[in-house]
């Protein structure tokens, strides 16, 4: 029987206690660590089929009897829990991204090449075998010459801010750059805002809005763009405009 940890007790966290104990028969959650712990989180991840529950991840590190983590926690957290996990021997399964930063990213790869551990990180739509029959059917060549493929995605709900602080954001100054930009929008009755915080996609961000705002007949409604600017070092807003 694999014994698993699973770091993180977030939505994600739930979703793969659920998942293991429902799919994975020769596998246990032997403890969740969070935090954040508390009587309810406990309660939920018990009935899911966890073991036991910690505050403390260094706990299922410690643990010789665990062969493996999941690690899903937030995003700046990822890539020195991998290390952590990696140097005590652990096998990891980390939820993507393993960081924002490409340098932490390479740290853990120097930590691997010096271990026997296996790390997957969970980009799990190379998995799903809806774009399985996708790939098969453009490599087969089924559905003949491929001049464009569209394919959208989408969780079931937005995230909460204090995991975008930490997971969409790069950083807490970014997040103190939007707050500042949005205080200003809401004062516009601003109704949605486009992120593109890692500096590429500012022209896109453009076209999207004018084309929303063409399709927004409320004259009072406001959209706007936020995007990175590399030579300010920060957030800059775009574009904002009002319906119509």
């Amino acid at each position: 029987m694999l014994r698993l940890g699973i770091i993180g007790a977030g939505r994600i966290g739930k979703v793969h206690c659920e998942s293991i104990g429902r799919y994975v028969k020769d596998a246990v959650v032997a403890c969740v660590a969070d935090p954040f712990m508390n009587a309810e989180t406990e309660k939920t991840v018990k009935a899911l089929g966890a073991e036991n529950v910690t505050k403390d991840y260094r706990e299922i590190l410690a643990d010789k009897s665990i062969d493996a983590v999941l690690i899903c926690s937030s995003t700046d957290t990822h890539a020195k829990i991998s290390i952590e996990a990696i140097e005590a021997g652990k096998h990891v399964f980390c939820e993507k991204p393993v960081d924002h930063d490409v340098d932490k990213i390479l740290e853990v790869k120097a930590a691997l090449a010096k271990s026997n551990v296996k790390y997957q990180v969970g980009f799990n739509r190379r998995f799903d075998h809806n774009f399985e029959a996708v790939r098969d059917a453009i490599a087969s060549g089924k559905i003949g010459h491929l001049d464009v493929l569209k394919i959208c995605s989408r969780d079931p709900g937005a995230p909460p801010v204090e995991y975008i602080k930490v997971s969409a954001m790069g950083s807490e100054n970014d997040w103190e750059a939007f707050s500042e930009i949005w205080e200003g929008l809401d004062e516009k009755n601003t109704r949605a805002v486009i992120l593109d915080l890692r500096g590429n996609g500012g022209g896109v961000i453009d076209v999207a809005l004018k084309m929303a705002d063409v399709m927004t007949q409320e004259a009072d409604i406001y959209l706007a763009g936020v995007h990175w600017r590399e030579d300010m070092g920060g957030l800059e807003q775009t574009y904002s405009t009002g319906g119509g």
